[in-house]
């Protein structure tokens, strides 16, 4: 299995991305629908294991929205992922009438 993939089976542990040479906010691999005290997602955990990713030498970085993107970057050779040995409890709230995470987009995939 790929680092920085999860297993099979699940995990209570999560996956944020941090890009190492290149400025952005983290990437969070997901986040609980509907975001405040309405979710039921039994699946989303406040638990991340950090994830260092870093743009190849020779490639163009650019920013990184999901987890796929960043994904889609190791596949294609123009990103590396590190995954380390620190885990952080952040939880993802709502802002009440700011919303969401800024800049962030929050789809479901299809059941």
């Amino acid at each position: 299995m790929p680092e920085g993939r999860a297993a099979p089976g699940g995990s209570s542990v999560d996956k944020v991305y941090a890009v190492t040479n290149f400025k952005q906010a983290s990437v969070f691999a997901s986040a609980p629908f509907p975001m405040g005290s309405t979710s039921r997602d039994t699946a989303y955990s406040p638990l991340w294991q950090m994830v260092k990713v870093t743009w190849v030498a020779g490639a163009t970085p650019q920013v990184l929205r999901s987890e796929e993107d960043v994904l889609a970057a190791v596949d294609r050779g123009a990103a590396a992922l590190e995954a380390t040995r620190v885990v952080l409890n952040c939880p993802i709230v709502h802002r009440g009438p700011k919303g969401a995470l800024p800049g962030v987009s929050i789809t479901r995939p299809p059941r």
